[in-house]
């Protein structure tokens, strides 16, 4: 079985895929320089191919049994290019993480501890910084809603659920409205509904993939309808919140602050140092700003990589492969 790792990230991977399946499959890593000839002799008998990238000006791969993105994410993945007859699945593993971001979010902005050094002045500290110190808030009891309830939606709830934190999930709910009697969802919402919930969110975090049925989803009239006091985390991806929208929300207050993770411009190589967004986002006191980092620790890159190789298996053995995004039954 031939598998290419194609483009720069995944082609670096090549001694860990091997390391993962063993010898009996061919594994062959093309960087993203890689020659037109190069990338049509690899791709002519590759039986999957693991890349971000993928449209119809790529050579044909006629035996591709599965294109395996290596991110979360198939941006820049063309659906309808992806060969006949192929899966098109994309990577787990970084759901962990990302809750963990979150509730590190959310208990930060309650508590306020990297502020709480102050107190100590030249390393020592007064009656009056101790009695009449700054009271901090709970979350216990707080509503977090989160929009989406994947695997990211759903690692969230049981660590916000084991912190006293009632648990709000609005979705499409394709698979069904999940039973909210017992476990760490307090209610679930359905989309069209979705004045309704922001009335009841104090953190609302983004986890929906971005789509054409989700770019700018969270806009102008989501700001109106939330809460003053709301907080909006964002580990999704940028186009879900209408850029304009949130700049404009957070300067006039109408919501509190956010914190957001993914962003609208990425620097590429060719143009290493750019601004995130083509709003000032970093000159307000309102915003904590993160590079894309909420799922990058080297726990995610293991699972990650495990659950490639394990889709790779099954794709031999003849099964369906998992986190499948074109069901090809």
């Amino acid at each position: 079985m031939k598998i290419v790792l194609f483009g720069d990230y995944p082609s670096l991977q090549r001694e860990r895929v091997i390391n993962l399946l063993g010898h009996d499959y061919e594994v062959m890593a093309l960087t993203d320089d890689a020659s037109n000839r190069e990338v049509a002799s690899a791709f002519i008998d590759a039986d999957v191919i693991v890349s971000n990238f993928f449209d119809a000006t790529l050579p044909p791969a006629p035996r591709c049994k599965l294109l395996q993105s290596p991110s979360a994410g198939i941006e820049k993945i063309d659906i309808s290019a992806v060969p006949d007859g192929a899966f098109l699945a994309v990577a787990v593993g970084h759901e962990i993480p990302m809750s963990e971001y979150v509730c590190c979010a959310m208990l930060d902005d309650a508590i306020g501890m990297s502020g709480m050094p102050q107190a100590f002045e030249d390393g020592k500290w007064s009656q009056k910084a101790w009695i009449k110190g700054p009271r901090h808030a709970e979350l216990y009891g707080r509503t977090v809603g989160l929009l989406g309830y994947g695997g990211v939606g759903r690692e969230i709830a049981v660590r916000a659920h084991a912190l006293g934190m009632d648990v709000h999930a609005l979705s499409r709910w394709s698979s069904g409205i999940p039973d909210t009697s017992s476990g760490p969802l307090s209610m679930a919402w359905m989309t069209a509904d979705w004045m309704n919930f922001l009335k009841r969110v104090d953190y609302l975090v983004v986890t929906v993939p971005l789509t054409d049925a989700t770019v700018g989803m969270v806009g102008k009239a989501w700001f109106e309808a939330a809460r003053s006091h709301m907080m909006l985390i964002n580990v999704a991806r940028g186009g879900v919140v209408d850029e304009e929208s949130l700049f404009l929300a957070l300067k006039s207050r109408a919501i509190r602050k956010a914190v957001i993770d993914v962003w609208y411009n990425y620097p590429t190589s060719e143009n290493e140092f750019i601004y995130p967004s083509r709003f000032p986002f970093h000159e307000l006191d309102n915003v904590i700003m993160t590079p894309h980092a909420s799922g990058r620790t080297d726990g995610t890159f293991d699972r990650r990589w495990q659950s490639i190789c394990e889709n790779i298996k099954r794709v031999r053995r003849g099964e369906i492969p998992r986190d499948i995004v074109n069901d090809r039954r």
